[in-house]
């Protein structure tokens, strides 16, 4: 198990159709008496329920809990490996905590897990009117130089580029079909586009700022896989400057003494954590 554990902070929204607020759809789940009543399939071979639900100090928190049912890894024993002497599902957790107060989420962000569109789907289809966006708290700096600036250049690397209908739409249209035409035309799994002035002077036409907005929103929720997102800015009367736009979500790392097989341990040694860094850094 990886030690070094990262934490990202968001702010709660409720989205278009949502009639609850983020505590009482998550204390719902909570009140659900028996685990597996509270495990949702999101797809397959993807299933995820709340694990733990609790209040204290004016926050509510907890674990989601990734449940993997297939390809377990082996049991590694000194004469070789053979297969684990389970009978039961693996968990995979990943911890919460969230401020009514203020709607800060803090998140344990391992994508590879529960990604934190994945946790807004288990809960719409948990509750009804639970309908959230997580709105990541960000680096304010970075944005206001590429907002202000000068662009130079734009360079987007997508992943699954024919898999982009929901952003076929707004400013981004032209752009969002290319990278999927190109990928239907030659099978490729990644394609980068770069946007550049070259040599002329100027900037790129200030459209493009809202085309990166809405590709880095989408990113966010997960409807579309963004490998790397950089710009080149220039300030007036300043030199220019390389911005990745995929650094902007204010995130902190944390090396934690993690017990080699004691879930709950675990899982309070994370909490604890996870409330050190939201205390420091909200």
């Amino acid at each position: 198990m990886d030690r070094r554990i990262t934490f990202r902070f968001y702010r709660v929204v409720r989205a278009p159709g949502g009639r609850l607020n983020f505590s009482d759809a998550v204390i719902q789940i909570g009140a659900i008496a028996r685990p597996a009543d509270r495990e949702q399939q999101l797809g397959e071979d993807y299933y995820v329920r709340a694990e733990v639900v609790e209040s204290a100090r004016g926050s509510i928190h907890g674990e989601f809990t990734r449940i993997q049912k297939t390809n377990y890894p082996s049991e590694v024993s000194e004469t070789g490996r053979r297969p684990l002497r389970i009978r039961n599902p693996l968990g995979h957790g990943i911890v919460f905590r969230y401020l009514p107060t203020t709607d800060h989420l803090g998140l344990q962000y391992d994508p590879r897990v529960i990604s934190p569109g994945r946790i807004a789907e288990y809960l719409r289809e948990m509750v009804d009117g639970a309908r959230f966006e997580f709105q990541p708290i960000v680096r304010q700096d970075m944005w206001e130089k590429f907002n202000q600036g000068i662009v130079r250049k734009i360079s987007i690397s997508v992943a699954g580029p024919t898999n982009l209908t929901a952003m076929d739409r707004g400013g981004a249209q032209s752009i969002v079909r290319s990278f999927r035409d190109m990928g239907e035309a030659y099978e490729a799994p990644t394609i980068t586009i770069d946007l550049s002035m070259g040599h002329q002077s100027g900037g790129l036409s200030e459209r493009i700022k809202a085309m990166v907005r809405h590709f880095r929103a989408q990113a966010v929720q997960d409807q579309v896989e963004i490998s790397s997102m950089k710009a080149r800015v220039r300030q007036e009367g300043e030199g220019t400057e390389d911005l990745d736009l995929l650094e902007d979500i204010l995130s902190v790392r944390d090396r934690l003494e993690l017990s080699v097989n004691d879930p709950e341990a675990n899982y309070r040694v994370k909490l604890s954590a996870l409330r050190d860094q939201m205390h420091a850094w909200l």
